[in-house]
């Protein structure tokens, strides 16, 4: 049994609230697991390979630009073909964001103007796909195409340029019927900015972040320095597959027998568990715009044995 110790800092900027609302979430190797109190709790488990390569879907015949696609903070929904598993959803649309965002839960949100990261401390409280999302132009250049494959959709971004006027991006998802997302990567140039990709569920309380080797473009708005150079992840690509799953409830204890006045009582034993005690440091949600400082700690503690 965890116990969650929650405080909160004060902030010199008053005007916004922090939420004191935290539902911790444990990275396990390629799994995000989200711990919840129900019977149930959301997954998203990196998988591989890539059934497909990115590939550039503008000359396939079956394909079409979207009405957004020379257009800047603006957003369209799409029809989908199948009705796709989100969790505890059954998806038949999703909307497209011009700055490289597919969100899951009907929002018309664009997410401007930075990277925002995947994780409990974004500011943006919605269900979302992130492909490469960042301050995208279409209006200065490139498409957005839809393409229709049957049992799968491909949402790709093309040759669309960054609103700081050096870069562009080659990014696309594909989401299958079955409830895989797969995130792929051409060519680009991220230049002295990094874009947020990654799915994230704040219905479900989940956020799986890109991590990728040999690349630094993944982070938020917070994570980048003026003057770097970032990588953009050329011809790579991650896949996940996210779906809720079904807690086992607690067994019960065995009763132990009494012991004979004469016989003393064995000694207590403790079984490890798998978990490991740590204290996170959160920022707050709240707007950048207000300079908000606030931050929360959390701790975890367990009345058992921990391997750590």
């Amino acid at each position: 049994e965890a116990t969650l110790t929650l405080t909160l800092s004060d902030t010199e900027y008053p005007t916004m609230v922090p939420t004191t609302t935290f539902n911790p979430t444990v990275y396990i190797n390629t799994t995000v697991v989200t711990h919840s109190s129900s019977s149930s709790a959301a997954v998203c488990t990196e998988e591989s390979p890539l059934r497909k390569p990115f590939r550039l879907i503008e000359a396939d015949a079956r394909a079409f630009a979207l009405g957004i696609s020379d257009r800047d903070f603006e957003t369209e929904e799409v029809k989908l073909p199948f009705v796709f598993p989100w969790f505890s959803s059954s998806l038949t649309s999703v909307v497209v964001s011009s700055n490289g965002q597919i969100n899951m839960d009907g929002s018309r949100d664009v997410y401007c103007c930075s990277a925002e990261e995947i994780s409990p401390r974004t500011w943006y409280i919605s269900d979302r796909i992130a492909v490469a999302q960042g301050d995208l132009s279409p209006s200065r250049g490139g498409s957005i195409f839809y393409l229709d494959r049957g049992n799968s959709v491909v949402i790709s971004f093309e040759a669309v340029p960054f609103d700081w006027g050096v870069g562009e991006a080659n990014a696309q998802v594909e989401l299958f019927s079955d409830g895989r997302i797969e995130l792929r990567w051409g060519s680009g140039d991220i230049a002295y900015h990094n874009i947020a990709a990654g799915v994230q569920s704040s219905a479900e309380s989940l956020y799986a972040p890109v991590t990728l080797a040999g690349t630094d473009a993944f982070g938020g708005r917070d994570d980048f320095d003026d003057g770097v150079t970032y990588v953009w992840p050329t011809n790579d690509g991650v896949a996940f597959s996210c779906r809720v799953v079904p807690t086992a409830a607690p067994s019960a204890a065995p009763t132990a027998p009494s012991p004979s006045p004469s016989q003393a009582p064995p000694a207590p034993t403790l079984e490890p568990t798998l978990l490991t005690s740590r204290t996170y440091v959160q920022t707050a949600l709240c707007r950048y715009a207000y300079g908000c400082s606030a931050s929360t700690t959390f701790t975890i503690t367990t009345d058992t044995a921990i391997i750590t």
